[in-house]
């Protein structure tokens, strides 16, 4: 046992013991979580084969493997969204590795999101999305090419950084170990994910797709969104963000007449104007407390609690947000003196 207390067991042989330790399939995978160090937020689940595993405990940057393309898959190395990699830990049956990571530009998912995990199910049976898109997927991967290019190749980038020591950690943030030894495997800490439960992405997006699931809100669960994110939302097209309103306001009046004790929605609109107002009001007093305090984070979350009542609201006045974007078009180019003053007088 070390100074600090975490035991610490010594593998002298050679430097590839703690990848013996190791449960790989009869494919020679394992799979990898990965999790935002600061935030403990779930952002990707992949899979990684040794030469992945050893390259990622080497060079301190994710590196995983693509089993569509049966290759290494540096993580960024499109997008430019590269992973550092804090710590390695490995569950108690050491067949699932856990990395803590600092995301680079705050978004981990093809689909610019900050996590895959964007889906969540709801009390009626459905998948809602629940995460806004922080950048444009076109946008995110010409950047990352362009920045690749700069940087002479995702295989560069990947092997900058030198000298981090392999450890399978167990509970504690104690620094890296050196090469004298590993500390022993030992059950995941803080992890939001069960090994038996494991969907890349790629599987989200197809169940999605498939179930035909619209955009739902709610806070945003992690509480880490567009303050950590270049350009957040504002990278997102327009395009993208009036569809997901419609998506939103389709779901919306798919709980009209859903069991009130299932649905929040269905609640909110048996409930009527005055209680739909009486959310909206709180939600914006939220909204200007969150934007008072200077909280991006928050100021995020709490705009999107408001926009979301303020679309159950015209749904019970059987309005959609697709009106709302005709006025906002039909005022465009108008000095906004000159519509204020052109509005009927009271």
């Amino acid at each position: 046992m070390d100074s600090s207390g975490t035991h610490t067991e010594r593998m002298g042989a050679t430097a590839q013991d703690w990848l013996d330790r190791i449960k790989w399939d009869e494919h020679g995978l394992v799979p990898a979580i990965a999790q935002d160090a600061q935030s403990h937020r779930v952002l990707m689940v992949a899979w990684m084969n040794r030469e992945s595993l050893a390259e990622t405990a080497r060079t301190g940057r994710a590196v995983y493997w693509s089993r569509s393309r049966q290759r290494l898959w540096r993580k960024g190395e499109e997008s430019g969204n590269q992973q550092q990699v804090l710590q390695i830990r490995t569950d108690c049956d050491a067949d699932v590795i856990l990395l803590s990571v600092e995301q680079r530009g705050g978004v981990a998912c093809h689909t610019g999101r900050e996590s895959c995990f964007f889906n969540r199910l709801d009390e009626a049976g459905h998948w809602q999305i629940i995460d806004p898109v922080k950048v444009d997927p076109a946008q995110l991967y010409a950047a990352g090419k362009a920045a690749s290019a700069r940087d002479g190749g995702p295989e560069k980038a990947a092997t900058q950084k030198a000298g981090v020591q392999p450890a399978l950690q167990s509970s504690g943030e104690a620094a890296w170990p050196s090469n004298s030894g590993i500390q022993s495997a030992s059950c995941i800490h803080n992890a939001e994910l069960h090994k038996d439960f494991v969907m890349s992405s790629d599987t989200i997006a197809a169940a999605n797709a498939a179930s035909g699931a619209g955009a739902a809100a709610g806070s945003v669960a992690s509480g880490t969104t567009s303050a950590t994110a270049p350009a957040a939302v504002a990278g997102a097209s327009a395009a993208a963000s009036a569809g997901m309103l419609g998506q939103l306001a389709d779901v919306i009046e798919s709980r009209r007449g859903a069991d009130p004790a299932r649905s929040y929605v269905a609640k909110l609109l048996i409930g009527g104007n005055d209680k739909i107002l009486k959310k909206i009001g709180e939600e914006a007093t939220e909204t200007v407390m969150a934007a008072k305090d200077g909280d991006k984070a928050r100021i995020v979350a709490e705009t999107a609690d408001l926009w979301f009542h303020a679309l159950v609201m015209l749904a019970h006045h059987e309005l959609r947000p697709e009106d709302v974007m005709a006025e906002l078009m039909r005022r465009e180019g108008i000095s906004g003196l000159d519509e204020k003053a052109s509005r009927p007088k009271d």
